[in-house]
């Protein structure tokens, strides 16, 4: 679990369920992960709105990365927007992934 996530109610889906993540990039630490995150907000706050952030932990190569990424979303098409709203603003990282 993430220890700095924020939830708000934009187009967000409860935690396991279906839908679609904006993810913008990966970290070495969560530290890092919020502080993009907290860039990312204030300086694309039309791209942004009031999604949630996710945080996750994973394992790349024995390492720990802290995955930011924003959603759920509910559809595709929806998370699409978000990425080339972020894109056309100048920011080179974002995808999206199911759930």
């Amino acid at each position: 679990t993430c220890s700095f996530c924020v939830h708000a109610n934009h187009s967000a889906k409860p935690a396991g369920g279906s839908g679609y993540v904006v993810q913008l990039a990966s970290f070495t630490s969560e530290a890092e992960a919020q502080s993009e995150y907290s860039r990312i907000k204030s300086q694309h706050p039309d791209a942004v709105g009031g999604l949630p952030q996710r945080i996750a932990q994973t394992k790349v190569g024995g390492s720990n990365r802290y995955q930011l990424g924003l959603g759920p979303v509910k559809s595709r098409a929806e998370a699409t927007q978000v990425c080339s709203a972020l894109f056309q603003a100048g920011e080179r990282d974002c995808l999206v992934r199911p759930q």
